[in-house]
């Protein structure tokens, strides 16, 4: 198993050797049983078409753009207080937020209100994150806290 200063090298690593997100395909994702008579694919990934894609794009450019902002920032105040109103699965979604916005970003070369969720408070939560995780054996969310950390970069 690798410690997570040795994940971070390697993140680190990964990231400054590719310039840019695979932004080429849409990211699949697997699939629930009710979610097959939607699908065309044969394989177990669920694949929207580009009308959907379109409508999805388009709503989080909007939310880019207005919610983005004060939404990040309500919720790191709220990990900075360590409120008693956050929920255990919180930090999991906080991180995989400001993946998908970076990803999102990267890939279609929109500026947007990412910039809330690229400060100093959020590289280190990222870091503590995936320190906490390795040390509880936390696998996913040290999994998403990486790739937080590698989109970031």
């Amino acid at each position: 198993l690798l410690t997570s200063s040795q994940m971070l090298t390697n993140a680190t690593a990964k990231a400054s050797s590719s310039t840019s997100a695979d932004c080429s395909q849409p990211v699949p994702h697997k699939r629930s049983q009710k979610d097959v008579a939607f699908s065309s694919s044969s394989d177990n990934h669920w694949v929207p078409d580009s009308a959907t894609r379109d409508i999805l794009s388009s709503f989080f450019q909007k939310f880019l753009e207005g919610g983005y902002g004060p939404l990040i920032t309500s919720l790191k105040n709220e990990f900075r207080r360590d409120s008693s109103r956050l929920e255990p699965g919180d930090t999991l979604l906080f991180l995989q937020l400001i993946t998908f916005a970076s990803r999102y970003v990267t890939c279609t070369k929109i500026v947007g209100n990412v910039v809330f969720s690229m400060d100093v408070f959020t590289f280190r939560f990222v870091i503590n994150a995936l320190t906490t995780a390795t040390s509880l054996k936390q696998y996913r969310l040290a999994e998403v806290a990486l790739e937080a950390y590698t989109e970031m970069m």
